[in-house]
C-alpha cells in the first residue's frame, strides 16, 4: 500500500445578509485584509494569518475603488458620492477622512507611490495627492478614457473609444511620449505592468462574435517594439470578464469570471499558458481578486477566500482544468499620437464619514475526491466540513488530519 500525504489549505467564508462586492485584498505583516462594499458603504475586514476573521468596519456613505497600507495605516479611496480619503488603523480604529468635488464619479486608482506623493489615474485624469494626501493638482487628457499605470509612470488607457494607448508622462503630468496599437477590433485596457525593459499589457477585447476575450502582449519601453501579442479564448467560447492581474512570482497571474465560475490562469514572460483552473460551482461567483497566492472573491451569498499553489494552479477549491486557446496575432503597428491635456478644477467639500464594526458568521470547508483509477490524485467536487475536527471519506479512501502542523489530506492507494 502506498500513502500520498499532501500538505493543503481551505476555502473560508464570510456569510453577508446582502450581496456585496470585494474590490481588493492586501497582506500586510502576515495579515489579510478584505475591502470591498454592501449597500453603497465600503467594509474592511482583517484576518489573521490562519485566516480566521479579527475584526470588521463598516465605513459609511463611501464606495471604495482602492485602498493600501502605509505604516500601520490604512487608505480607502472612494469615488462616490464625492472623491473621498478615508484613514483607519490596521487595528480598525478610524482617524480621519477628507473629501474633494473632482466632478467625476469615476473610480480612482493608486499607480505611483514616489517621494511619499500619491498619483492616482481615474478614468481621463490624473491626480497628485502631497505626503499629507492634499490634492496638488489633477490634469485631464484628451482622447484618452479607462487609465491605469506603473509606478514610474507608463499609462495604459483607451485610445478614441477604440484602441489602446500607452503613455509616458512625467511626476507633474506632462506627456513625455504617446502611442497607439492594439487589435483590429474594441479593445479596453486591464493593467499594464514593467520588468525590466518590458512593458506587459493586458486588456479585453470584441471578437466578431461580440464575445469578451483577452489581449496580452509585450512591448519595449521606448514604446517602438512588439515583442510578442496573444489572445486567449476559452474552448467554449463563453465570454471572459476578467477582474484583476496580478505579477505572482517571476508568471503572472490572470483573475475573472466564465458565466458563473471564477477563473484563474497564469502565463509566463513569453504569453505561454503555465496552467488554467476554474471553479466549476453551480452556484453564482465572480469578482476574483488575488495578493500573492491567495485569492479573495465573490461566492453566491458570501465572500471567500482560498490560496493557491502559484506553479500548477491547484487548490482546495477545486482542481478542474479550464481549456484556454492561446493564439499568436499581429497587432495593429505602434503609432504616434497627439495628446493634449489640461488642468482641472476642484474644490474641498465638507462630507460627513463614519464608521462602525459589524458581525459576520464564516465557514470552512475543502473541496476533494479521487479517481483511483490513474497514477496520481484528481480533487474536485466532494465538499468536506473541517471546522476543527478529523474528517474521514473511507469510501474513496481520503483522510483529512489535523497536526501540529496543520491539516492534512492523506489519500490511501492499494
Amino acid at each position: 500500500m502506498v500513502i500520498f500525504s499532501i500538505l493543503f489549505n481551505f476555502v473560508r467564508s464570510f456569510y453577508f445578509s446582502n450581496d456585496v462586492i470585494p474590490v481588493k485584498i492586501i497582506k500586510y505583516n502576515q495579515n489579510y485584509f478584505l475591502f470591498g462594499i454592501v449597500n453603497n458603504n465600503s467594509f474592511v475586514m482583517k484576518l489573521n494569518p490562519f485566516k480566521t476573521n479579527v475584526w470588521n468596519r463598516v465605513i459609511h456613505n463611501v464606495s471604495i475603488s482602492d485602498a493600501f497600507i502605509r505604516n500601520d495605516t490604512i487608505f480607502i479611496l472612494s469615488y462616490f458620492p464625492f472623491f473621498s480619503i478615508v484613514k483607519i488603523t490596521t487595528n480598525g480604529d478610524f482617524l480621519s477622512s477628507i473629501t474633494y468635488d473632482t466632478y467625476d464619479n469615476t473610480n480612482y486608482n493608486v499607480f505611483s507611490d514616489i517621494f511619499g506623493n500619491i498619483y492616482i489615474s481615474t478614468f481621463s485624469h490624473i491626480m497628485k495627492l502631497d505626503r499629507k494626501l492634499k490634492l496638488q493638482w489633477i490634469k485631464e487628457y484628451s482622447l484618452i478614457d479607462i487609465c491605469n499605470g506603473t509606478g514610474d509612470f507608463f499609462l495604459l488607457c483607451r485610445y478614441n473609444f477604440s484602441h489602446l494607448a500607452i503613455l509616458k508622462i512625467n511626476l507633474d503630468g506632462e506627456v513625455l511620449k504617446a502611442k497607439s496599437y492594439g487589435l483590429y477590433s474594441t479593445t479596453n485596457p486591464i493593467k499594464i505592468i514593467r520588468r525590466n525593459d518590458k512593458l506587459y499589457i493586458f486588456s479585453q477585447y470584441v471578437d466578431i462574435s461580440t464575445r469578451y476575450y483577452i489581449f496580452i502582449s509585450a512591448i519595449d519601453t521606448s514604446l517602438n517594439s512588439v515583442f510578442w501579442s496573444k489572445v486567449y479564448k476559452p474552448r467554449d467560447n463563453v465570454d471572459l470578464y476578467v477582474s484583476d492581474v496580478k505579477e505572482v512570482g517571476s508568471n503572472f497571474i490572470v483573475l475573472g469570471s466564465h458565466f458563473n465560475d471564477i477563473f484563474y490562469f497564469s502565463i509566463d514572460t513569453l504569453g505561454n499558458l503555465i496552467f488554467s483552473k476554474k471553479s466549476n460551482n453551480p452556484s453564482l461567483e465572480k469578482h476574483p481578486k488575488i495578493s500573492e497566492n491567495t485569492i479573495y472573491y465573490y461566492n453566491h451569498d458570501s465572500l471567500s477566500v482560498f490560496d493557491i499553489n502559484i506553479v500548477d494552479g491547484s487548490s482546495c477549491l477545486n482542481d478542474m482544468d479550464f481549456i484556454i486557446d492561446v493564439y499568436n496575432v499581429v497587432p495593429r503597428p505602434l503609432l504616434g499620437i497627439s495628446i493634449n491635456y489640461t488642468n482641472k478644477a476642484w474644490e474641498m467639500v465638507n462630507y460627513q464619514i463614519s464608521g462602525n464594526s459589524f458581525l459576520t458568521s464564516e465557514n470552512t470547508y475543502c473541496k476533494v475526491s479521487i479517481d483511483e483509477t490513474i497514477n496520481k490524485p484528481i480533487f474536485n467536487s466532494i465538499t468536506y466540513n473541517i471546522a476543527g475536527r478529523n474528517c474521514t471519506y473511507k469510501s474513496s479512501g481520503i483522510y483529512i488530519l489535523k497536526t501540529g502542523r496543520g491539516y492534512k489530506k492523506v489519500i490511501k492507494r492499494r
